[in-house]
């Protein structure tokens, strides 16, 4: 019974060091001032979380799979999200991701989903790797 416990804790123990060996890549592109959209690559990604901070405005957060700039308009929203005005939220799938196979791109819009209205009203990080 003690082999089985320290063979167990020894699982447990190396998967957890396999964990924090992993390197995620904090994107800080978009906090030095309010923006409308983030780009966190622009390639296949996998994101295990976000924090947006708002500037009072009333906004929706689109996560969007894009390698591109999105433009106003009608777009393909992976998730929406309300942050309270002048609020921060924070979303995390860690110690799983999401996948996004063309980009990882965060934009903020005064109106909901499915349209998009750019709002420069928005500052955003996010772990991807």
């Amino acid at each position: 019974m003690k082999k089985l416990v320290l063979v167990l804790l020894s699982l447990m123990l190396s998967s957890v060091s396999c964990f924090a060996q992993q390197r995620f890549a904090i994107g800080t592109l978009c906090t030095a001032t309010p923006v409308a959209q983030c780009q966190f690559g622009s390639s296949e990604k996998a994101l295990f979380g976000f924090n947006v901070n708002t500037t009072g405005t009333a906004v929706w957060v689109f996560l969007l799979d894009s390698a591109v700039p999105v433009v106003n308009g009608t777009v393909n929203v992976i998730r929406p999200y309300q942050p309270a005005s002048s609020g921060t939220l924070g979303v995390s799938w860690i110690p799983d991701s999401l996948i996004l196979v063309n980009g990882v791109t965060l934009a903020c819009s005064t109106s909901a989903p499915p349209t998009l209205t750019l709002s420069p009203s928005c500052y955003f990080t996010a772990e991807v790797r």
